[in-house]
């Protein structure tokens, strides 16, 4: 069949009918002209015109099960992404130390608590904000200019963690590669039976803090002053480690998926193997009933509150911008009400699991019912804890069982470390207005982080970390977080707020939650005002710090809210007003660039924000759709589509010249659309005037037809 043209001064493009047989509800692709002096029916294919077209018409050949495959690994990707967070350090490392150190079963209940009451409506925040803004944390600001800082804020205290995380996975692979060299315990560790048994009989451990410690003290955290060997193996291994970052990170988005998928699984098996070797220990009962021992005396405890507060933050991630970046560009199109209870609760499912393991392991290793946690070293315990269980489990495959607790330990560390880097790569990378290229910053991070890392080993005892850990990041992070809720609760405000999440979700959104993002900067500025008047600025309990550790400490947790008031006067200065009044008040009001980045999707939000203001309704036909999507849907929705032309005069001929004549210019035909989907029931008729009118517009001259072969 060859190229085909009617006598008609008029065209049908593939645009324009995909226009009138969408608003009828059928989709657009294939039709068949019916007409001639004969009768004949003659199939053709319209033309490309567009790109849109050409998206059209390429896809409905090729739909159905690869569109199904595709959706299927986009939602997995999205959903892996979001809950591999609860496999991170926080929750398996820094968990179970805290719940072992401040009062076992009780902190539990509380952390359960604080996490379900006041981590859900976070992680949920954080994700739609995300979703809707579709940039970093520090973008997120276009809301309020005033509490930029905030976005920065966020972004030192990753970087911290970032320097944080790395010197415990040093450690967790010194133990790993030591356990699989084997034996346990290692020949480069002292080794004394009768002080070793008496360690496993003692109902306190104060000063030596398990045979771990003694261990690493004499090994891989020797001086470098005193032993040079030890402090190359620990260069060597930290740079090992960032050098995985490198590669995890190397290409931005796919890196991170791809480098997901290699961690998170794994870091699963193994916690699930690790688990169920620990239940066959020998007296590991013990431990469970530690653990099930609650004093309630205990809830009076200011600390308790406190740390159970910071610990949600570390567990959970929120506060440090990596939820929300991820939120607009891995997850975006996802439920962000589904994902955050998912993500909680796999987080608090997966924190318990780990918190049993620790404490089984504690009742295998300690023969007392009554131990009395109290290790020199706090920020190590769980690896120092799993050796000594090493140490006392007496079987043929003890160095495997303990390479595996390492391995889970250095897996999560990798989960942790890759959301945390990428979130303020891709921060740096939307500040610098993309004039930096994604790898020259992903090598400049990685360079700094492990110099800082080599530094910061040469004080004895890893202070440093302890001084990150109990001063400077958790306070940090809850005071960013306060800042945070009061800038879009209070100043952008609850209403506004309220809508933007209905466009995101396309549907109403309980009033409660906006109830409780404007309850919960009270309680956290409450833990905080709490904090700093029950518990000593100058250690933990009675053990007090070194001068240098908390001065130093406070200081860098103060340059917060330096950070903030900075930026801030900076961004009043920035508003084009005639005071300092009105600047002032500028800078609370969203700039010009607030919004979905997306150009389509910020259309639509304008639509809806119009349509909202004037009838007071919510017109959930304009829900977050982007440019992707419109795309996508369009592939989606294709349909065989059937044209009749019904002729006035039907002995008129069908020319087959490319120059058609206009003698037929006056006489109508119409189209019929048939819904391809459920039924063939019709969606028209749409009448196409000769001259060239279809719904009241002036269409172009010609027409193009292709046959189908």
């Amino acid at each position: 069949m060859g190229t085909t043209t009617t006598d008609h001064n008029s065209i049908l493009s593939a645009s324009t009918l995909h226009a009138s047989s969408t608003s009828g509800g059928g989709g657009v692709f294939d039709w068949t002209l019916e007409g001639g002096p004969a009768g004949d029916a003659a199939q053709a294919t319209v033309t490309a015109m567009d790109s849109t077209a050409t998206l059209i018409s390429n896809s409905s050949k090729n739909k159905s099960k690869f569109q199904f495959y595709f959706s299927w690994t986009q939602n997995t990707d999205a959903y892996l992404v979001a809950i591999s967070l609860a496999f991170g350090l926080g929750n398996l490392l820094r968990l179970p130390r805290i719940v072992a150190l401040n009062g076992g079963g009780l902190f539990m209940i509380v952390y359960i608590c604080i996490t379900l009451l006041f981590g859900i409506p976070l992680v949920f925040l954080e994700i739609g904000l995300g979703q809707f803004c579709q940039q970093g944390t520090t973008k997120l600001w276009h809301a309020v200019p005033l509490f930029k800082g905030v976005g920065f804020v966020k972004l030192v205290a990753s970087f911290l963690m970032s320097i944080y995380y790395p010197m415990l996975m040093t450690i967790a692979l010194f133990y790993l590669i030591w356990s699989i060299r084997g034996p346990i315990p290692f020949d480069d560790c002292p080794k004394n039976e009768e002080d070793l048994n008496s360690l496993f009989q003692v109902t306190t451990i104060m000063s030596i803090g398990g045979q771990g410690e003694e261990c690493l003290r004499s090994t891989i955290l020797t001086p470098n002053q005193t032993d040079g060997p030890w402090f190359a193996v620990y260069i060597a291994f930290i740079f090992f480690i960032w050098c995985i970052f490198c590669l995890c990170l190397f290409k931005s988005i796919s890196s991170y998926r791809l480098s997901i998928y290699f961690l998170t699984l794994p870091t699963i098996a193994c916690l699930i193997a690790v688990l169920v070797n620990a239940t066959k220990r020998y007296n590991s009962e013990k431990g469970i009933e530690m653990l099930t021992n609650i004093d309630w005396s205990q809830l009076l405890n200011a600390e308790v509150w406190y740390f159970a507060t910071t610990q949600m933050f570390f567990s959970t991630h929120t506060g440090f911008g990596n939820i929300i970046t991820c939120a607009g560009k891995m997850y975006s199109k996802t439920n962000a009400f589904m994902i955050a209870v998912s993500y909680i609760i796999i987080n608090l499912t997966t924190g318990i699991i780990f918190v049993i393991t620790v404490f089984l392991w504690i009742g295998s290793t300690y023969e007392s019912n009554s131990v009395v946690l109290s290790p020199e070293i706090p920020e190590i315990f769980v690896p120092n804890l799993i050796y000594d269980a090493s140490v006392k489990y007496i079987d043929d495959l003890q160095g495997l069982w303990a390479s595996l607790a390492f391995l889970v330990l250095l897996l999560a560390g990798f989960i942790s470390m890759v959301a945390l880097l990428y979130s303020s790569i891709l921060s740096l990378v939307q500040e610098s207005e993309r004039k930096i290229k994604w790898w020259h910053i992903v090598m400049a991070i990685c360079g700094v982080g492990f110099s800082l890392g080599v530094l910061f080993i040469l004080q004895p005892d890893i202070e440093i970390l302890h001084m990150l850990d109990h001063y400077v990041i958790g306070r940090m992070v809850i005071a960013s977080t306060v800042l945070e809720l009061i800038g879009f609760s209070w100043i952008y405000g609850g209403d506004t707020l309220y809508k933007d999440f209905e466009f995101v979700l396309g549907q109403k959104l309980n009033l409660i939650w906006r109830y409780i993002w404007v309850i919960t900067p009270i309680f956290l500025m409450a833990m905080e005002l709490l904090s700093l008047v029950k518990l000593p600025l100058d250690g933990i309990g009675a053990k007090q710090d070194h001068e240098w550790t908390y001065a130093i400490g406070w200081s860098i947790y103060l340059t917060t809210w330096f950070i903030v008031i900075t930026v801030g006067i900076r961004q009043i200065n920035a508003q084009v007003d005639y005071n300092f009044t009105d600047k002032f008040l500028s800078s609370l009001k969203p700039s010009i660039d607030w919004g979905p980045v997306d150009p389509i999707c910020r259309h639509r939000w304008k639509q809806w924000g119009d349509q909202y203001s004037l009838t007071g309704r919510r017109d959930f036909t304009l829900s977050r759709r982007g440019t992707r999507d419109y795309t996508h849907c369009v592939r989606a929705k294709a349909s065989p589509v059937v044209m009749t032309q019904n002729m006035v005069d039907t002995s008129q001929p069908t020319s087959s010249s490319e120059h058609d004549t206009d003698q037929n210019s006056n006489e109508p035909f119409t189209i019929n659309v048939q819904n391809g989907l459920n039924d063939n029931s019709s969606n028209g008729p749409f009448t196409l005037q000769a001259n060239g009118i279809i719904g009241g517009r002036q269409m172009p001259k010609g027409r193009y037809w292709r046959a189908i072969h």
